[in-house]
């Protein structure tokens, strides 16, 4: 009788698990935000601006540079022209 207890137990601490996980944001692909106009995804480094050349798919969403980090201009001449091009597709 008692083994039918904690199994119950168990079984009810699984399905709030189960329900919680559902309930969590997901994971953000760039440096926050969903894309939506009233929350634009953030572009705050090099390797978001990256993502988002290599991210045909969100070229419709909505974004804002969110630091001068992401221009990269006074780094790497490969990745400033990296940049660039990426700036030019979009």
């Amino acid at each position: 009788m008692a083994t039918a207890g904690i199994s119950r137990t168990w079984r009810k601490i699984l399905l709030a698990i189960t329900i919680f996980s559902f309930s969590l944001p997901a994971y953000a692909k760039y440096s926050g935000g969903t894309g939506e106009p009233n929350d634009p995804n953030q572009i705050a480094t090099a390797e978001d601006l990256m993502l988002l050349g290599d991210s045909p798919e969100d070229y419709d969403k909505h974004f804002i540079l969110t630091t001068d980090e992401a221009t990269a201009i006074n780094r790497s001449p490969a990745i400033t022209l990296e940049i660039l091009s990426v700036l030019k597709e979009i």
